[in-house]
């Protein structure tokens, strides 16, 4: 896993983050309630993506099999065939709840490593609402679905700790294993 492209991304949605943030308390139309929320799941989104590309080029670099089903899901890929005989290649949409479980579940699959909060977690639920939340944001079907309770902010709040602490342990999981390598090669 390339640690610099993740902790790059990470900052970068952790600026953001505290900066809307910091604007929550003095809220009267909401508009920072959203855009934490909107964030901090369009973080998941891209930390989700990079962490699925950084396992193929492990798996690559590591000389680790892939089963083709899970290196297409892997590069969020579908095939199809064209009239012409051609085989063409689009881009795979999945939900996001099923996607950072299929992304960890590969992470330990192929790594060998553990979560550090599992989905019986209260904040796996959390997060699993603020999704929900924001696609109601991004697809309001009333001017009621764009207003956002204290308690849905509570709940995206958790579920970013939940997410942060997983990835987080994977990158220590990682430096543990590169830290082993080195390590042996000095003996």
């Amino acid at each position: 896993m390339t640690s610099e492209l993740i902790k790059n991304t990470s900052d970068l949605y952790i600026r953001d983050i505290q900066f809307i943030s910091s604007h929550l308390e003095d809220d009267d139309s909401g508009y920072w309630a959203r855009s934490l929320i909107k964030t901090i799941v369009s973080f998941y989104e891209a930390d989700i993506f990079i962490l699925k590309s950084e396992l193929v080029k492990f798996c690559q670099k590591k000389q680790v099999n892939i089963q083709p089903n899970v290196l297409m899901y892997l590069k969020n890929m579908k095939y199809d065939i064209k009239d012409n005989g051609d085989i063409k290649e689009k881009y795979y949409q999945v939900t996001l709840k099923a996607d950072i479980k299929f992304a960890f579940k590969q992470v330990c699959s192929l790594k060998g490593y553990i979560l550090k909060a599992d989905y019986n977690d209260s904040r796996w639920s959390q997060l699993v609402n603020t999704i929900g939340v924001r696609n109601r944001l991004t697809h309001p079907k009333s001017l009621t679905d764009q207003s956002i309770t204290k308690e849905e902010i509570e709940d995206c709040i958790s579920s970013y700790e939940w997410f942060m602490g997983n990835t987080n342990f994977f990158l220590t999981q990682d430096a543990e294993y590169y830290e082993k390598i080195i390590e042996s090669k000095s003996k």
